[in-house]
C-alpha cells in the first residue's frame, strides 16, 4: 500500500512536468521549422503552360502562416490562374522563388517535372528563398535554336574527357583508314540514336549505372587495343553498341539543361551537330598526332600498346569509382 502510495505521489509531480516539456518542444522555432514544411509541386506542359500546387503549412516558427507566403514565378512566366501559369515558348526556367519567407519562417520542398519526363527537386529555405531552373536556353527561332545548342554540343563533348577516352581507346585500335571511318561512324550512328530516342522520349534507364557503364566500356577497348592483333576489322560492331550506352550520357547531360519546348527538335539537331562537330576535331587531331609518329613498326607498336595500357588503367579506376559511388547511396 505504502509502494502504491509513493508511485502516485511521484506520478503526479513528474506529470505536469511532462506536459510542460511536450509543450515546450511543440512551440520552439527548431520543432515548426523542421517538421511543418511547405510543398510546391509544378508541371511543366507542352506549350509553356505549368499546373501549380502549393500546399502552405498552418503555422510557421512564427505562429499562423499568412497570405504573404507565396512562390513567385521565373519573371517571364505569368500567373493567369491561382493554380496556373504561362511561360510561353522559354518554358519553366529561370528563378524560381518563394515570397514571404523572411515573415513566415520555413522549408519549402520544390518538385518540378517537365514534358519530357525529366525532374528537379530542391528546398526552398529562409536563407536561399530562390533557385534556377536550369531548362532550356532562351531562344528566338529554329536558327538561333540550332547555333545555341550546337555550342552547347561541342562543349560538352570537348569538356567530357570520359568520351574523349573512348575515342582514344578506339583510334589505339588501329588499322587503316577505312578502319577508322567505319568504327567512329559506327560510334556515331550508336550515340546518334539513343540520344534521339531518350530526348524525346525518357528511357527508364538509372543514370548512375549509365555513367558506370561508359566506363566499362572504356576498359573493355583499351583492354582490346592492348593485344599483339585487336579486332580491328569487328571494331565497328563495338562501337555501335558502345555507341548506344554514350548516346545515354549525352541525353542526361542534354537533360539537365533542357530543350526549348518550341524548338525541340532544331535544338536537339543543333546538339547533335555540336556534338559530332567536336568528335571529328578531335578525331582528326589525335590522327594528326599519329602521323607524326616515326613509322618503324616497333616504336608505334610499344606506343600503341602503351597508351592502351595508361588509358585502360584510367577506365578501371573510373569505373570502379561509379560503381562505388553509386552503391554508396543506395540504403
Amino acid at each position: 500500500m505504502r509502494r502504491w502510495c509513493a508511485v502516485r505521489w511521484i506520478g503526479a509531480i513528474a506529470g505536469p512536468w511532462r506536459l510542460v516539456l511536450v509543450l515546450a518542444l511543440a512551440s520552439s522555432p527548431a520543432w515548426a521549422h523542421e517538421f511543418r514544411p511547405a510543398t510546391l509541386a509544378l508541371r511543366a506542359h507542352e506549350g509553356g503552360e505549368v499546373t501549380v500546387r502549393f500546399a502552405p503549412p498552418a503555422v510557421t516558427a512564427r505562429g499562423p502562416t499568412s497570405a504573404a507566403l507565396q512562390p513567385v514565378p521565373p519573371p517571364h512566366c505569368e500567373a493567369v490562374a491561382p493554380h496556373r501559369w504561362s511561360c510561353g515558348g522559354q518554358g519553366l526556367t529561370g528563378t524560381l522563388s518563394m515570397a514571404g519567407l523572411a515573415s513566415d519562417p520555413v522549408d519549402v520542398l520544390v518538385h518540378v517535372r517537365w514534358p519530357d519526363g525529366s525532374e528537379l527537386r530542391t528546398r526552398l529555405e529562409p536563407d536561399s528563398p530562390s533557385v534556377v531552373l536550369p531548362r532550356g536556353a532562351a531562344v528566338a527561332g529554329p536558327g538561333a535554336a540550332i547555333a545555341t545548342y550546337f555550342g552547347i554540343g561541342g562543349e560538352h563533348i570537348l569538356g567530357g574527357w570520359d568520351h574523349l577516352l573512348f575515342l582514344v581507346a578506339l583510334l589505339l585500335l588501329g588499322g587503316r583508314p577505312l578502319d577508322h571511318l567505319r568504327t567512329i561512324t559506327a560510334f556515331t550512328v550508336g550515340h546518334g540514336l539513343t540520344l534521339l530516342c531518350h530526348s524525346l522520349h525518357p528511357l527508364p534507364v538509372p543514370g548512375p549505372w549509365v555513367e558506370a557503364c561508359i566506363g566499362a566500356s572504356i576498359a573493355i577497348t583499351a583492354i582490346s587495343a592492348q593485344a599483339r592483333h585487336p579486332p580491328r576489322g569487328r571494331a565497328w560492331t563495338w562501337a555501335l553498341a558502345f555507341g548506344l550506352v554514350h548516346g545515354l550520357g549525352f541525353a542526361g547531360a542534354l537533360a539537365q539543361l533542357g530543350l526549348p519546348p518550341a524548338q525541340r527538335g532544331w535544338a536537339l539537331l543543333g546538339f547533335n551537330l555540336g556534338v559530332e562537330a567536336g568528335q571529328l576535331a578531335v578525331v582528326l587531331s589525335l590522327l594528326t598526332l599519329a602521323a607524326l609518329v616515326p613509322r618503324t613498326s616497333a616504336i608505334r607498336e610499344r606506343l600503341r600498346r602503351g597508351l592502351a595500357f595508361a588509358v585502360g588503367s584510367v577506365a578501371v579506376a573510373l569505373t570502379l569509382q561509379r560503381v562505388v559511388e553509386f552503391w554508396s547511396v543506395v540504403p
